[in-house]
């Protein structure tokens, strides 16, 4: 469900679905009430959005990294080759890493999410902010609509694949109305090796606490990194050994309340067409996309809100980050990133980074769907679900409220039933 307020934002590059107890994709008919039209599923009247929920923020504060200043940076190096940790022209130090591509063998196909791109190109999707005349919008961003959740900063450790996923999940919470962070640092407790794979394999149905519950320590992340090349964080002051953090009680304790207050859960994880297109598609029906991509000696110092295009020969690592929206300039789409590098990066902690570069160096993009264990949407009004909700091959049912699949040649169940 996505938030009603502010523009095209939704789902289905990385799209986040509530869907324990019944939870759909937001959104049913005029008013939110079933028509009797709606009793089949070859009926489609007239959608018209709800109001839109007041309860976004947009362009939310950035969050601490409170073990920023733990960092020994005296006595961290910058490696000669790709990956491994960088510092910023401010002096703050991040981590690039070389393995991150590894693809998430469980992820849905790209062909299932294929059909309802097209649907939403063609404008029979139900969203938010319909994409009408079968043309996406010139520009979409999730900052100014409130669905996009704060900055984070992941600091000298390799977790970039757990502050993406974070945030990518964070997005979907708020296009649903609902306004938790959740804890990138429970997340990377679950996998601690920094692959797009692992981060995937290790949250998927499991409960994942909110920001509150379990801040971001770059020390404890240390801790966690399960990294095996050794000196892969740190050092820090006091000092802590690189993966005993499952061997630490205090830690442990950690992670077990965690799990008993987490709320929010990853339960499905949709790949998405490698093109520009297909991803534009997916943001402009409301949802970040998750994805990883081999980036250039430029990400380390944006001009402004622009990173400079890089050539193989100049990239610098492997990378776990979200796209957030896309706009034209000078005739050519850019595509808008939320790093997890704190908000002095770029343009507080967002860059804009050209197709072409997208074209040539995304290596896995995604679609992520979430559920909330106990809260179930309502069918009507401003927290309905919405298209964008679902996953790729559902769609929001006529009468139900729930996604469902989509029926065959694109049509919309009605109470799960196709005619």
């Amino acid at each position: 469900m996505t938030r009603r307020w502010g523009r095209v934002t939704g789902a289905l590059g990385a799209t986040l679905l509530v869907g324990a107890g019944g939870m759909g994709c937001k959104g049913q008919g005029s008013g939110g009430q079933p028509s009797p039209a709606q009793s089949s599923a070859s009926a489609q009247p007239e959608w018209t959005p709800p109001p839109r929920s007041a309860a976004r923020q947009s362009h939310p504060a950035p969050l601490a990294n409170d073990g920023r200043s733990s960092l020994d940076s005296r006595k961290v190096t910058a490696g000669k080759g790709p990956c491994g940790p960088r510092q910023l022209p401010g002096g703050h130090w991040v981590h690039l890493d070389c393995g991150v591509h590894t693809p998430f063998a469980g992820a849905t196909p790209p062909s299932v999410e294929e059909q309802k791109l097209a649907m939403a190109k063609a404008g029979t999707l139900r969203l938010d902010d319909p994409i009408a005349g079968g043309k996406l919008p010139l520009e979409v961003d999730h900052r100014t609509n409130g669905t996009e959740g704060p900055v984070k900063d992941q600091g000298q450790v390799g977790s970039c694949t757990s502050f993406s996923m974070s945030s990518a999940m964070d997005n979907a919470i708020r296009r649903m109305n609902k306004t938790e962070t959740t804890s990138s640092l429970h997340i990377w407790s679950h996998y601690g090796i920094p692959s797009m794979h692992s981060a995937a394999s290790g949250v998927l149905n499991k409960a994942i606490a909110d920001w509150p519950t379990w801040p971001y320590d770059e020390r404890v992340a240390c801790e966690l990194d399960m990294s095996p090349t050794r000196g892969d964080c740190g050092p820090y002051q006091p000092p802590v050994v690189q993966g005993a953090g499952h061997r630490d009680p205090a830690i442990e304790a950690k992670m077990s309340a965690a799990g008993k207050a987490g709320q929010w859960k990853v339960t499905r994880i949709d790949a998405i067409p490698l093109n520009p297109e297909a991803i534009a598609t997916a943001l402009a029906t409301g949802a970040d996309v998750w994805f990883s991509m081999e980036i250039g000696k430029s990400w380390m110092n944006p001009n402004g809100d622009t990173i400079a295009d890089w050539t193989p020969a100049t990239i610098d690592g492997g990378h776990a980050v979200l796209f957030a929206g896309y706009r034209h300039k000078n005739g050519q789409r850019q595509f808008l990133v939320h790093n997890s590098w704190g908000p002095e990066w770029a343009d507080g902690g967002y860059a804009y980074v050209s197709e072409a570069m997208v074209r040539e160096f995304t290596k896995n993009a995604y679609k992520v769907v979430v559920a909330h264990s106990t809260w179930t949407p309502p069918t009507g009004g401003p927290d309905a679900l919405t298209d964008d909700d679902c996953g790729g091959d559902e769609v929001v049912d006529s009468v139900n409220g729930r996604c469902e699949k989509i029926c065959p040649g694109g049509g919309r169940p009605a109470n799960g039933r196709c005619k």
